[in-house]
């Protein structure tokens, strides 16, 4: 017998967890009885292990045993499907009006200034020339430059008081440390970074155009913007709607400079969709409210991806 006792003893010294805690002091709720994940928790013999009562009652080996629906959260409700009251919760919090105002900002202006920017560069540098693989450099550096490195680049560059921009153009700008203007500055940043990529693959749509077209064109008495806007253009217009579409989608995911320069402010004036995902489900542990931010910016990013192709279908019909 005493043999027996040191071995069961010894047993459950070595399968002793913190999961299997739980699972005992859940059996021991009485029935028509509740507990929060903070009494459980107690119950289990650690009071600051309310998160890991919740993850054990999710992966509930034994549901008839263990009676999960007996504990409840920390408002005294007890856990079940919520529907859809987190989208109502969230269509009424002012930072979620907010986000949601930053991201269609950001995405509305970056998209058109960098299409404009890179078809400008790309058709200037199709033709080949003696100093053609300098400039190309140049203009598809970006590519080269990570994330991190280009916002702490700007930072420097926008600094308010030793900053090279505000020197240069005798500006008085506190750029990222003001409300008025730092989403000036991440637009500025976001649209550096997305020229590089742009610019080669505008140059080589430009290259790939049949240069016998545009001679055709110039014989029939056509000038240079006739035929940029009238051959050029629309034969790049598979490149175009794929930049379209690829530069929309990383405007409404932009989180990475939020993250290094601002964090959301000042007072929430660069907080995006991503960003405040991030916060909700990473610093507050608020998982429903994040999983909610993310699927409306699933939505909304569809829907204007899928207008852009039906523009693009219409505009074929049309010609």
């Amino acid at each position: 017998e005493e043999i027996r006792r040191m071995i069961a003893e010894s047993y459950d010294l070595v399968t002793d967890s913190p999961t299997r805690r739980i699972y005992e002091a859940v059996r021991r709720i009485p029935k028509g009885h509740v507990a929060t994940y903070g009494q459980g928790a107690a119950m289990a013999g650690n009071e600051r292990m309310c998160r890991t009562v919740g993850n054990a009652l999710h992966k509930n080996p034994d549901p008839d045993t263990i009676p999960c629906f007996r504990v409840v959260n920390a408002k005294g409700e007890i856990i079940s499907f919520a529907g859809l009251s987190n989208f109502a919760y969230l269509f009424g919090r002012r930072e979620f009006k907010a986000a949601l105002s930053n991201t269609l900002t950001l995405a509305l202006i970056n998209v058109p200034v960098t299409l404009i920017i890179t078809i400008a560069l790309g058709y200037l540098a199709s033709r080949k020339r003696f100093l053609s693989p300098v400039y190309e450099s140049m203009f598809a550096l970006p590519v080269a430059v990570s994330m991190s490195a280009a916002a702490l680049i700007f930072k420097v560059l926008l600094n308010p008081t030793a900053g090279l921009v505000n020197y240069l153009f005798h500006l008085d700008f506190g750029w990222y440390q003001d409300r008025n203007t730092a989403m000036a500055g991440i637009l500025l940043l976001t649209v550096w970074m997305g020229i590089g990529l742009n610019f080669l693959l505008f140059l080589s749509a430009f290259r790939a155009v049949p240069q016998d077209l545009a001679d055709c064109a110039y014989l029939d008495g056509a000038n240079e913007a006739q035929t940029f806007f009238r051959i050029r253009l629309p034969l790049i217009a598979p490149t175009i709607l794929y930049v379209s579409c690829t530069n929309m989608i990383q405007a409404m995911m932009t989180s990475g400079p939020i993250l290094v320069l601002t964090q959301g402010g000042p007072s929430r004036s660069t907080t995006t969709l991503v960003y405040m995902m991030y916060t909700s489900g990473y610093s507050s542990a608020n998982y429903s409210l994040a999983a909610c931010v993310s699927l409306v910016t699933f939505a909304l990013t569809l829907v204007i991806t899928l207008a852009l192709y039906a523009l693009q279908e219409r505009r074929g019909e049309s010609k």
